[in-house]
């Protein structure tokens, strides 16, 4: 960033609430170490968009399998040996738009990004498909028969054949209030909850519910 963009403090929204977390019965799963780690082994974000590419979903469905393996632990997940890894332009992306400039317009060394493709057939259907209005899916032959219930944005969408794939239903809801969403929660009574959010999205994943709910508390007592 130019230097004249000061930073307020030496952490960020997301570290401060990863410290804070750390102490707690949560489990947090921040991968920022493992995709440093990862670097000189293709691009695994797009270079004109905010998001990961389906290379760097994969790398993220790793890190969230590894924490859910600590309560399940003969989970069975996907391998990269699944999955062929390929080279493909990148056209676009988010942050173009953002700028109001076409793609046509700009000139890049390098716009290709990594694409991952499976070498089976996803055995997964879509119950729901509607984006930011919700997703749901169902598979019959899953690897493990669980129920995996999200709270998430957009960076989950590349993950979301990943999750299908590996469990028998899943339920992706495109929100950040815990606290509101927590009546259909009961009733849906997954194996699995996830809550994942963007650093620019924190406020609204926990701050916008204020204090829980009754209910959530009478439930965590």
């Amino acid at each position: 960033m130019p230097d004249k963009f000061v930073k307020a403090g030496p952490q960020g929204r997301v570290e401060q609430l990863y410290d804070y977390l750390k102490g707690t019965e949560a489990e947090i799963i921040y991968p920022l170490e493992k995709f440093i780690s990862l670097k000189g082994n293709g691009c695994l974000y797009f270079k004109l968009d905010t998001h990961w590419n389906t290379a760097g979903a994969l790398y993220g469905y790793e890190e969230l399998m590894t924490a859910i393996k600590k309560d399940y632990p003969d989970l069975k997940t996907l391998k990269r040996d699944d999955y062929k890894i390929e080279s493909i332009p990148e056209n676009g992306g988010d942050l173009l738009n953002m700028l109001n400039v076409s793609f046509g317009r700009i000139k890049i060394r390098d716009n290709q990004t990594l694409r991952i493709s499976p070498k089976f057939n996803y055995g997964y259907e879509y119950i729901k498909n509607e984006g930011v209005d919700g997703v749901e899916t169902f598979n019959e032959t899953p690897l493990n028969d669980l129920k995996m219930y999200a709270l998430r944005d957009s960076f989950f969408s590349l993950m979301q054949e990943l999750t299908a794939q590996t469990f028998a239903e899943t339920n992706l809801t495109w929100y950040y209030d815990f606290n509101k969403i927590y009546p259909e929660l009961k009733k849906e009574k997954p194996d699995i909850f996830v809550q994942e959010t963007l650093e620019r999205f924190i406020e609204q994943a926990f701050l916008t519910g204020g204090e829980p709910s009754e209910e959530v508390k009478a439930d965590a007592i």
